[in-house]
């Protein structure tokens, strides 16, 4: 984030901080942010996929419906977008690697609300029913591959997606547990440089290989943001004499080389089919120099996308009212600044509308 003379609101949005200059106006519809949403990434000379999150938050208390569904004139407005030609349904693959669509298209791709009782189920019938909903089928389909439990290729999901005719979009998570906070006592960056995990990510390589078809793959999501162990805070932050080039900050240049460290590896061991994809936040939490998104990029060599996540409000309440196209406008130079060659994507976009009432069975963290 670039340093402002405006005021700073920081508000907890579905457990993700965000952190803007304040302005003042009135509440954002999600009807209009979706149309909003759907004008500019079809508008942007750069995004080329935009995954939207659908799902139902209850958080921080924050309750807020993320569905396309939540009402009726919100679904309209997501079908609106999906409907466009230039939104496609099918992915351009070369060699088993991911190519970005012609100038002014997008992927249309979504995670469509998996999780169930606090873990992802992957089924056939969620991504039919995402597809009904949006009146259009999905490019890639975007899930967690939890390391909680420990490091395994997720088989099933990827047949699942695959059969659907779908590319899988894997997001590596290394924690030992998904309400981790701060420092993961079992998976830091530095164990995973030291090699400490290699038998089973080699696995894990061997396994992708295997399946002989295009998978794409994300290490850190939402990695400028510390709601994440990968963050730099909990990795040596802004340091710079405890580990590597003392011309770089520790906590970045440790997860640089732990990416690094696990493309190396899927490569070696036949995982080619494999493309990788760099993930930061829209803004940057801490708003450090250090945590800046430049300093994790592991460099062109590692990446074949790069993606970000853009939010909007919660619900009314939400002091966060920015519309899709001001959160893109204000970020959308230090994206392309990371790379003058690979394609930007929205690897997660959704909005808020607020609910009344909502059993704790269908808590979503």
């Amino acid at each position: 984030m670039k340093n402002s003379t405006n005021p700073l609101v920081v508000i907890i949005l579905g457990g993700f901080l965000s952190l803007l200059p304040e302005i003042s106006g009135a509440a954002i519809d999600k009807a209009s942010w979706l149309a909003d949403a759907g004008r500019t990434l079809l508008g942007s000379a750069d995004i080329r996929a935009a995954c939207y999150w659908h799902e139902t938050w209850v958080q921080y208390r924050r309750d807020a419906d993320l569905k396309i569904n939540s009402s009726p004139v919100s679904l309209r407005a997501y079908q609106a977008y999906a409907s466009d030609s230039r939104v496609h349904d099918q992915v351009y693959v070369s060699s088993h690697q991911i190519i970005e669509p012609e100038p002014g298209a997008v992927y249309h791709c979504a995670y469509p609300g998996f999780v169930e009782n606090h873990r992802e189920v992957i089924t056939s019938q969620k991504i039919t029913h995402f597809e009904a909903l949006a009146g259009k089928k999905l490019a890639w389909i975007y899930f967690s591959d939890d390391w909680s439990n420990g490091i395994d290729f997720p088989a099933e999901a990827v047949r699942t997606i695959s059969d659907h005719g779908a590319i899988p979009f894997i997001r590596l998570m290394a924690w030992s547990h998904y309400q981790i906070k701060g420092k993961d006592p079992r998976f830091s960056m530095q164990t995973i440089i030291d090699g400490q995990h290699d038998r089973d990510l080699v696995q894990w390589a061997e396994a992708a290989a295997v399946t002989n078809q295009p998978i794409i793959v994300e290490f850190g999501v939402e990695v400028n943001g510390d709601w994440f162990p990968w963050n730099g805070r909990f990795n040596g932050s802004g340091e710079t004499t405890g580990y590597g080039d003392p011309l770089l900050y520790d906590g970045p240049e440790r997860f640089k080389d732990a990416y690094r460290h696990i493309v190396r590896l899927f490569r070696t061991n036949g995982a080619t089919n494999v493309s990788w994809a760099f993930h930061v936040n829209a803004v940057s939490v801490p708003d450090e120099k250090w945590n800046q998104m430049h300093h994790y990029y592991p460099g062109d060599d590692f990446v074949d996308w790069i993606g970000v996540s853009i939010y909007g409000p919660v619900n009314k309440r939400d002091p966060d009212q920015y519309l899709f196209s001001e959160i893109w406008e204000y970020i959308k130079e230090e994206l392309r600044s990371i790379s003058a060659t690979k394609p930007i994507a929205v690897f997660e976009f959704g909005v808020g509308e607020p609910l009344k009432r909502i059993s704790a069975k269908r808590c979503v963290l």
